[in-house]
């Protein structure tokens, strides 16, 4: 999406970093005019020297202008070193803060609606969040490019007004057609920026996918793929050094024809005796030392471009929607109790079901979908079409996202693993731990490494089998000891012994002398059987419902859904 669509903007992201550190930045631009004015002095001063001192052969003034071009020397080191810590200091704070912004926008409770890959947000908050921070960087050195210029010309008529005027008059207009070279690299270097996050995102997800890749022969495709985004890459990436080489070039330029320009009066001025020695060496001096603040002007203005990238591209991720749009209410009881009333969206039509205290509740759903449409709903994401979820008494979308973690776990199929330690990823929660890893046959992951539950598991946890992430995906959700917990087919890759272990485990853990309900999505007979409850979904709404021996005797869909 656009960043224009939301409360960000890259204009918006830049100026909200100035005002956030503006008075370093001020003080940074200050100091570091005051240098360049310094800098300034050094040819000026040593005109004055040879004009003063040396052609008229006084020993008491040579010592006494010496004397000032010193203090000029420790003026200029000591604004640029405390200019340059504030400017600095200012960079990296804003950095900080947008990293951190990024981080906390994209692990909100509520979720990121985004179509960024992990990869794609990981160089929004790295490279973009710094490139944006040099913009902090840019400006100090373009203000103080423009303070030289600006001294530089008052200089050049106090000395001779022909000069003075061509500075005046040239330098805006040469730094002015700088300027319009400035989109063309922020468009490069965003489109730069765009393919080089793609480049890291694939490379990443390869990674992590080699083992799968391997299994279906198809690391030459995924060679293939991530050969051709990084030849796209770096033709970006030459595009963008090619727009900061014209800039460049272009800064050289104008401050050449300056210097060829003011060198040719001033030796026409000298040579007709209106300038001494003393005044063209200062003159030559000042505006060789123009060349510095204009390259400067040039740089600074590619590095805004590059910086206007990164924000709209920082605005990109901070302008995503929330997955969740739940509200503020507080039920005033804890039971977990869900009702869920005549739910239609998408394939669901009708569908109505309770849980009960202490019960186990199995939803033998036909379709895939149906399921799927199900967790949508149950876990906050969704709204229905019709219909409502009541948690608690209070309608799920109007509670607080806090209110419903309390009380309602809504578990997926698809496994998230991520990157840390085994421990790290399974105790989330207050349960008790050795339980949990017995009831859910995840001591059995443990044991396979000799550092147990203090084993690296990688990011998405591709270095274990799909019934090894299972099993520790349910220790998770059983360990977080919720009122409510809804399962979709936890035991799908797993062997039959311990799909049994774990039917067993479950009960065990959840419904030992306690109130709690558990809802599984499962078509398993292990967890069917122990289950208090079935309810056979057809079409998106409840068809039959009793135990599972019953409805294996008196229902032949269920039969055949069960044991297909």
């Amino acid at each position: 999406m656009s960043d224009d669509r939301g409360p960000f903007s890259a204009r918006s992201i830049i100026l909200r970093g100035f005002r956030r550190h503006i008075r370093a930045i001020l003080g940074g631009a200050t100091l570091r005019s005051i240098h360049q004015g310094a800098e300034l002095g050094v040819p000026v001063l040593i005109g004055v020297v040879v004009d003063q001192a040396i052609a008229t052969g006084n020993s008491t003034r040579l010592f006494i202008w010496l004397a000032v071009l010193g203090a000029d020397f420790v003026v200029l080191s000591f604004t640029w070193r405390f200019g340059a810590r504030l400017e600095f200091n200012a960079m990296q704070q804003e950095m900080h803060l947008l990293r951190c912004e990024i981080a906390e926008h994209v692990l909100d409770e509520r979720g990121a609606d985004t179509e960024h890959l992990p990869g794609e947000l990981l160089s929004v908050a790295t490279s973009d969040a710094e490139r944006c921070g040099h913009s902090i960087w840019a400006f100090g050195w373009m203000s103080t490019g423009i303070a030289a210029i600006a001294i530089t010309a008052v200089l050049l008529i106090s000395m001779d007004l022909r000069i003075g005027v061509l500075a005046f008059v040239g330098l805006p207009a040469g730094l002015g057609a700088i300027q319009l070279l400035s989109p063309i690299v922020s468009r490069r270097a965003r489109a730069e920026q765009d393919k080089i996050g793609k480049v890291a995102a694939l490379a990443s997800d390869l990674v992590r996918g080699l083992r799968p890749l391997r299994g279906i022969g198809a690391e030459k495709q995924a060679v293939r793929r991530y050969r051709e985004l990084s030849q796209d890459a770096t033709v970006a990436r030459i595009g963008t050094a090619s727009s900061f080489g014209y800039l460049f070039g272009a800064s050289s330029l104008v401050g050449g024809l300056f210097l060829a320009a003011v060198a040719g009066l001033a030796g026409s001025d000298v040579a007709n005796g209106n300038l001494s020695i003393g005044q063209l060496i200062a003159i030559v001096g000042v505006v060789q030392f123009l060349a510095e603040p204009i390259a400067l002007i040039g740089e600074a203005t590619a590095e805004f471009g590059r910086a206007r990238a990164s924000a709209h591209r920082i605005a990109d991720v901070l302008n995503s929607p929330r997955l969740l749009t739940l509200g503020t209410r507080e039920p005033t009881s804890h039971e977990g109790h869900l009702v869920v009333e005549d739910l239609h969206l998408d394939d669901l039509h009708g569908l109505s079901f309770e849980t009960r205290p202490g019960e186990v509740l199995a939803l033998v759903v036909a379709d895939a979908t149906v399921s799927d449409a199900l967790m949508d709903v149950l876990s906050g994401e969704v709204s229905p079409t019709t219909g409502s979820v009541l948690l608690d008494g209070v309608p799920l979308q109007e509670m607080s996202i806090g209110a419903m973690h309390d009380r309602l776990l809504v578990s997926r199929h698809h496994v998230d693993l991520f990157e840390g330690t085994l421990r790290s990823n399974i105790v989330v929660g207050p349960g008790d731990l050795e339980a949990v890893l017995h009831a859910t046959a995840a001591a059995d992951v443990a044991e396979l490494d000799p550092l147990g539950l203090d084993q690296q598991v990688t990011d998405r946890g591709f270095t274990f089998s799909g019934g090894q992430r299972q099993r520790v995906a349910l220790a998770r959700s059983l360990i977080t000891d919720v009122p409510t917990l809804v399962l979709q087919e936890p035991t799908t890759a797993v062997d039959a012994i311990t799909e049994q272990i774990i039917a067993e485990g479950i009960r065990d853990i959840r419904h030992r002398d306690s109130e709690r309900a558990t809802i599984i999505l499962t078509s398993s007979p292990s967890l069917l059987h122990h289950a208090d409850r079935v309810l056979f979904v057809v079409d998106g709404s409840t068809s039959t419902e009793g135990v599972h021996s019953e409805l294996m005797r008196e229902s032949p869909a269920y039969r055949e859904a069960v044991l297909r």
